[in-house]
């Protein structure tokens, strides 16, 4: 690994971090104070949750361009795109506190939201990417996460701190939208400095003199032969010792796609990851108006929000570390010993050991959704500690989910696509889900009246949960950058035997 490759890689990940929490806190800036925010803008309650559903209803046509940018342009092309839009939707929707219409200062304040919202999948398809291409077999899953971690940061800060400062006064509102702009102005500066062209692994159209992968047969399938994939000999620095790392195969974007669709275990994967996302976000989006209902405050709805997901901030952390360091995900790493002179059945067995990762992320999925469900049912008046427990619980269970699928996500599709149009189908199935089951809520609440409805449209996240637990709970993968990885070190260390031996024969 290059010294300027080690230098940038944990500023890179701090700045990244840093737009994507400010990203976040513009999606979650009405979700806190959605009451107070339709009085500030004389529009109805279900007109507000589209401050935050709009980033749903984007996320999916965005993420073909986001996909394709930083696939084939670059990492650097693709985040300070995102940096730009996320900063111009926070002065605009700022700006739009200055017109003295309520109409029109909505209808100003939207359009900085909807420019938020393409600057989202921008952002959020990045951090595989980022982590396959900075950092080592024993690092990956915890720069994941804190990438990854920074989005939810920024939404709790904001359930947080706007309603503290709204405090229930409608006038109130300009000043958290500001402090919502200086946060997406923070990154801006930074960006072009940190997020530098990546000279070391060139992006895809950089790389068009190097083998690709190539449409054979009568244009259904795509095939790699042996001369497709372009391998690099960069060394990861691994603790005290190193891997030697494989580049994927160079996959044209619309290739890539059909791929994609053809792979069983990433749909499934993306199925279920959809559907964790997609509750989270309804979560997120809805708590304020279903704690309503039930008798609690805005400031306790940012509580309930705050707690699952700093809860959820530590569930992720640990489940990283424990993956990256735990001895098993250490053995599963190893490469498997060669037919000479090694034992074959060892070789045989060691490629099909199961993946620590999916251990994690089924045993974590269940763990949330039996969270999720005493949720829904302690949802009623008058016992907030018990709703603020299972919240956090919820919360650490269901943040564990988020690194180790995106990773899956990389290792199932290794030679099939680009890390960013695979993470990017992985966030577009959540936002898709999340859009849904929001408009669902939404619509049960307005159908069967805000003083009737008691809280109970709650109880629709735990039943999307049951089929999320059951497809994770069906994932089989195969550890596709992992195979690829052993074996190029026991080829390398196959070939470094023979040359000491050829150099103890020229010695004789």
């Amino acid at each position: 690994m290059s010294g300027e490759k080690i230098a940038i890689r944990w500023p890179y990940v701090v700045t990244y971090a840093v737009l994507n929490l400010s990203n976040a806190w513009m999606w979650s800036t009405y979700a806190g104070v959605s009451p107070t925010s339709a009085l500030y803008y004389n529009i109805n309650e279900s007109a507000i949750t589209w401050f935050s559903l709009i980033f749903m209803a984007l996320y999916v046509p965005v993420t073909i361009a986001s996909s394709y940018v930083l696939d084939e342009h670059g990492l650097r092309a693709g985040l300070l795109l995102g940096a730009a839009l996320n900063g111009a939707g926070a002065v605009i929707r700022y700006l739009s506190c200055f017109i003295s219409g309520t109409a029109g200062r909505f209808t100003v304040a939207f359009t900085g939201q909807v420019l938020c919202a393409i600057a989202q999948p921008f952002i959020l398809n990045a951090p595989p990417k980022i982590a396959n291409q900075y950092f080592g077999p024993s690092e990956r899953t915890l720069a994941d996460a804190v990438m990854n971690l920074a989005n939810p940061i920024g939404a709790a800060l904001a359930l947080v701190v706007t309603p503290g400062i709204v405090n229930k006064n409608p006038d109130n509102l300009p000043t958290a939208i500001l402090i919502a702009m200086i946060v997406s102005l923070v990154p801006i500066p930074l960006a072009p400095f940190v997020f530098r062209k990546n000279n070391w692994q060139p992006s895809r159209r950089e790389s068009s003199a190097m083998p690709v992968v190539e449409e054979t047969g009568k244009g259904a399938n795509a095939s790699v032969s042996g001369t497709d994939v372009v391998t690099a000999g960069t060394t990861a620095h691994q603790g005290s010792g190193s891997m030697n790392l494989v580049a994927p195969a160079i996959v044209p974007f619309r290739v890539a796609c059909r791929n994609l669709a053809r792979n069983k275990n990433y749909l499934i994967l993306a199925s279920s990851f959809g559907l964790a996302i997609g509750i989270f976000n309804t979560f997120v989006s809805e708590i304020s108006f279903i704690t309503e209902e039930v008798g609690y405050s805005e400031d306790e709805a940012g509580y309930l929000g705050f707690g699952a997901i700093i809860c959820g901030i530590f569930g992720s952390l640990v489940a990283a570390i424990v993956l990256d360091r735990a001895e098993n995900f250490k053995m599963f790493r190893q490469p498997p010993e060669s037919s000479e002179g090694g034992r074959p059945a060892a070789a045989a067995a060691a490629k099909h050991r199961t993946s620590p990762h999916a251990t994690v992320f089924k045993y974590a999925y269940a763990y949330a959704f039996v969270a999720m469900v005493a949720f829904a049912i302690c949802t009623r008046r008058d016992i907030f500690p018990a709703l603020l427990v299972w919240s956090c619980v919820f919360g650490f269970g269901a943040f564990a989910v988020l690194p180790t699928s995106l990773e899956l996500a990389v290792e199932v599709t290794y030679d099939d696509a680009g890390e960013a149009i695979g993470t990017g189908g992985m966030w577009s199935a959540g936002q898709l889900c999340g859009l849904v089951m929001s408009v669902a809520t939404d619509a049960i609440r307005n159908g069967v009246g805000k003083d009737n409805i008691g809280g109970h449209e709650v109880w629709i996240m735990p039943i999307c949960a049951v089929v999320g637990v059951a497809l994770a709970w069906s994932f089989q993968p195969q550890m596709k950058r992992v195979n690829a990885e052993r074996s190029a070190v026991n080829v390398n260390d196959v070939s470094e035997g023979r040359a000491s031996s050829t150099a103890l024969e020229c010695i004789g």
